[in-house]
């Protein structure tokens, strides 16, 4: 899936991005803008609201600190990889389909 958590009170869904991004990678980004919403149902009563922004890396080569694996792919490798059902229309619009 693609990195990024749930909001703390008080907190914007951009602050959220970055602050997430320094906890499970240590890394440092800088969010420009939304680039996809996806509101998705997985089951009756638990549906979730995605937010994919588009963001510049600013420095950290990046480690797994709070997750199980890190990887930079190139954008045509993420069709290699099985995304949560939720992300893919963000995948596609990014890979232009």
């Amino acid at each position: 899936e693609f990195p990024g958590g749930k909001l703390i009170p008080g907190e914007t869904p951009a602050q959220c991005l970055i602050r997430e991004i320094r906890e499970e990678l240590a890394m440092s980004i800088g969010v420009s803008g939304v680039f996809e919403v996806v509101s998705h149902c997985y089951q009756p009563g638990v549906q979730i609201l995605l937010l994919a922004y588009l963001c510049e890396h600013l420095s950290g080569e990046g480690a797994t600190l709070d997750c199980q694996a890190f990887r930079w792919v190139r954008p045509a490798e993420l069709l290699d990889y099985d995304l949560a059902e939720a992300d893919w229309s963000i995948r596609a619009k990014y890979l232009g389909r």
